[in-house]
């Protein structure tokens, strides 16, 4: 969990240096590292570390104007705890590029 928050917090520098499209790797890096999810986990419930990290990483697509990702990577932060005000910028850009092509998505998804 310790180098998980390391490449977030990385990641955050390089967004902040205007340098989305690595800390998208920084942030997927810090998603892998993370074992609060994966196989033999003890972890129970939201997870902070998880869904600030999504909620990065949906502002690195949103910068990068990948918006299907950044609404994608909104959902899973929002499932893993993240607050709608915590990614409330990156979802209302996100639907007004992709208008009705989201919903087509959704119901793709859904199937």
């Amino acid at each position: 969990p310790t180098a998980a928050e390391l490449f977030r917090r990385l990641g955050d520098a390089y967004l902040g240096n205007e340098r989305a499209g690595e800390a998208i790797g920084l942030y997927r890096r810090a998603l892998a590292l993370d074992g609060s999810h994966g196989p033999g986990s003890s972890r129970v419930g939201p997870d902070e570390l998880r869904s600030r990290t999504l909620a990065s990483l949906a502002r690195a697509f949103a910068a990068r104007q990948r918006h299907l990702a950044a609404l994608l990577s909104v959902e899973d932060a929002l499932a893993a705890g993240a607050s709608e005000d915590a990614v409330r910028a990156v979802r209302e850009e996100a639907l007004g590029a992709l208008g009705e092509h989201w919903h087509r998505v959704q119901s793709y998804l859904a199937e």
